[in-house]
Formats: C-alpha cells, structure tokens, sequence
C-alpha cells in the first residue's frame, strides 16, 4: 500500500518524537512534561522541540483537512490554516524564493520589532532569496542574498511558488 506524503511527514514527524523520548529516558525522564522537567536547559530543549513536532502534525492533519484526527491540541481558523501552507520553512534550502507575509497591507507574524525591522530593510511583494537559517529553541532567523548579514524572523515569510 503507498503511503500519501502527508502519511510519510506525519510519520517521519512521530519518528522524531520517538527519537526525543529516549533522550527523555536516557536522562531518567520517563514522562515528558513541563512539570516535570528538571530546570536543565538541555532537557527543556528537548521538550520544546517535543511539541513543535505534536503542532506540526497537528497543522499537516488540519490542513490537509484530515477528518481522522482525533487531537485537540491547538485549533486554527481556516485563514491560519491557509496560510500555514505558504509560510517558508525553517529548513528551505539556500536559493528559496521567499517574500514578506503582508494582511492587509501589515507584515503577517513575528514581533512589533521584527515587523518594523523587516520594513526598513525590505519591501512588500518583493522576492528575496534565502541565504542561510539559524534556527533556535524558541525562533529562527533567515538570512537573505540580497540584504547580507541581517537576520529576519523568520515567520514573516512565505515562500513564492515558481
């Protein structure tokens, strides 16, 4: 039987929450939750890392209007669910066409600073390309070939389809 992509991503997605539950073990952590995780920062990394990956199923199901799913752990309106499918990913290869993420004429998602950040260096509806990402614990920036040096969050972008 073939499995559908977003079968695979799901699954390569459980594979990583296994792969972060041994280290939870390895550490004399059976259970993974905020209550319980020693103030180590190595350990509350994993657990961070832990939930994106929950999310991120959890977007993949909604967004590909999966009637299965039985999870509850986030809900979107159907606007954020669209977009979710255009944001850039924390893993776009260097080259990725990428623009701001404009609302009504507002840059969509991160911070008031890095909104206004990204407005002094870039310009609405224009394509930038990705240079590198640093992803971090809590955000990630993008680093773009046509402004160098300059990290952006990069949740204020989407990718631009070819």
């Amino acid at each position: 039987m073939n499995k559908s992509k977003k079968e695979e991503i799901i699954e390569a997605l459980n594979a990583e929450i296994e792969k972060l539950e041994e280290e939870f073990r390895k550490n004399g952590i059976e259970f993974c939750d905020d209550d319980e995780i020693p103030d180590y920062d190595y350990l509350r990394s994993l657990s961070n890392q832990q939930k994106g990956i929950k999310k991120a199923i959890e977007i993949i199901r909604l967004i590909t209007d999966d009637k299965d799913s039985n999870t509850s752990m986030i809900s979107i309106s159907p606007e954020i669910a669209e977009r979710a499918k255009k944001l850039m990913g924390i893993y776009s290869k260097q080259g990725t066409a990428i623009k701001l993420q404009m609302v009504n004429g507002e840059v969509f998602g991160g911070y008031d600073g890095d909104k206004k950040m990204a407005l002094n260096y870039l310009k609405p509806d224009v394509v930038y390309h990705v240079q590198k990402i640093e992803v971090g614990d809590w955000d990630s920036d993008v680093y773009l070939e046509e402004v160098p040096n300059i990290p952006f969050n990069t949740v204020m972008f989407e990718t631009v389809k070819k």
